[in-house]
């Protein structure tokens, strides 16, 4: 029992430090002197406890349809109250019981915000509520293949396997060719029904990355990639390039690397049921570097133009280079040269012309052959656009420079080859001694 004294003129007190819901008997006595009178007595209940407040909530796990919350025990707790709500969404709630410190929200939906709120049941009801926000892992999005279908000089087309539940797919490119001003093609959101796609305007001869990527419920995928070239689908030609290789030409030595390994790459497949390409370098001289079926093996062809000599110190004799070139490697009996396949010459030329030009070339278009150029920087444009007139017509192409302006002459070099070049059927071998007779009706 506890007491106290007040003054004679007081009519009220106040008592602290009670406790909450416990009913007290309140006694009051008035002291005359030291004589005391009749006490008074009341009992009084005082109100519950507020519940205590929360100190902390936190989502101490995340997944694709649930949340795990933990928070710290509460003395004297009658339960908890747990309330969440998707963002935009119904909101709901459950009670969970007094000595619970951990639950896991499950059912809720994938990438999706949640605000959770979770607060302390007492005697007079909930406490002040904590708040944490969250949101669920996103459902794991299904990759796909990636697959080359056909090609063309400036195409290719692309196929895969559908994406269950794609909204979308995200197609990119981008070219190969390791000079660093290359510009990736601006990527194409592409219908989530979609299984296959021709992209157009590519180089010819370049290697490209093209990489799909499915996107579902907004989250895009794991992204898939293939390298292809460009180039003639099909056809038979016998291409021998004449390039001009000094030392004093040496500097434009890898241009001109670059450009022929477009060239022979725009090709396609070679070999003898295919394209076959020749090359003959000169300077005063000609020098037949290999024959049309020296290999059909694309990356020795490539590794023999870049081994191509630049060692006689001038010279520039094209006139004799069309001749020796038409004779040793376009003749009809020159290795690997077949017949009722296209045979296409194509000059490489870096200087001014010089010497009788025009009858070597007249004798290479009276045998069948084609004649093309490509006029590198140092060229004289108009010489070439007179070289034989009144016989087929030469196809030229120009460069002014060893950039851009030779990548679009190239390509468009690469573009006519292949247009020279024809689907063959396999023609039967002549017969060595007698061929059989095909019966038929008398």
């Amino acid at each position: 029992m506890r007491h106290q004294i007040l003054p004679g003129n007081k009519d009220s007190a106040e008592i602290r430090g009670l406790e909450g819901g416990v009913s007290y008997s309140v006694r009051v006595t008035a002291l005359v002197g030291d004589r005391e009178g009749a006490p008074v007595s009341i009992v009084v209940t005082t109100p519950p406890e507020a519940p205590t407040p929360l100190e902390s909530l936190q989502v101490v796990q995340r997944g694709e349809h649930s949340l795990r919350l933990r928070w710290e025990r509460v003395p004297g707790a009658l339960g908890f109250r747990l309330h969440w709500q998707p963002e935009g969404g119904q909101e709901q709630s459950l009670t969970l019981r007094p000595e619970s410190n951990s639950y896991n929200l499950d059912g809720l939906e994938p990438a999706t915000l949640y605000h959770i709120w979770l607060s302390v049941l007492g005697q007079t009801g909930e406490g002040p509520p904590r708040k944490v926000s969250a949101h669920t892992e996103p459902s794991p999005v299904l990759s796909t293949d990636l697959r080359v279908v056909d090609i063309s000089t400036d195409s290719v087309t692309l196929a895969w396997t559908p994406v269950p539940d794609a909204s979308s797919y995200i197609l990119s490119w981008r070219p190969l060719r390791g000079t660093g001003q290359e510009v990736p093609g601006a990527p194409q959101t592409l219908p989530g029904t979609s299984s296959s796609h021709r992209v157009t305007g590519l180089d010819p001869g370049v290697s490209y990355v093209f990489s799909l990527a499915p996107i579902q419920r907004g989250v895009r995928g794991p992204e898939v990639s293939v390298t292809q070239k460009p180039a003639c689908p099909h056809g038979q030609v016998d291409v021998v390039f004449v390039l001009h290789a000094t030392r004093d030409n040496a500097h434009n030595a890898e241009a001109v690397r670059r450009a022929l390994e477009r060239l022979v790459s725009a090709l396609g497949p070679l070999g003898p049921q295919a394209a076959q390409v020749g090359l003959l370098s000169y300077s005063h001289r000609p020098s037949p570097l290999f024959p049309l079926n020296s290999s059909r093996d694309l990356g020795i062809i490539l590794q023999k133009i870049r081994d191509i000599p630049y060692v006689d110190p001038s010279g520039n004799n094209l006139g004799t280079a069309v001749i020796t070139a038409h004779s040793h490697l376009l003749a009809p009996n020159a290795p690997g040269r077949r017949q009722r396949v296209p045979g296409v010459m194509v000059l490489l030329v870096d200087e001014p012309l010089r010497g009788d030009i025009f009858s070597p070339i007249r004798e290479v278009q009276a045998s069948g052959l084609k004649v093309m150029t490509l006029g590198l920087a140092g060229a004289d444009p108009e010489q070439l656009r007179r070289l034989a007139p009144g016989l087929d017509p030469i196809q030229n192409f120009f460069a002014t420079d060893n950039g851009p302006s030779l990548d679009r002459a190239v390509s468009d070099l690469a573009v006519a080859l292949c247009q020279a070049a024809v689907a063959t059927q396999p023609q039967p071998e002549p017969c060595a001694v007698h061929c059989p007779k095909v019966s038929g009706q008398g």
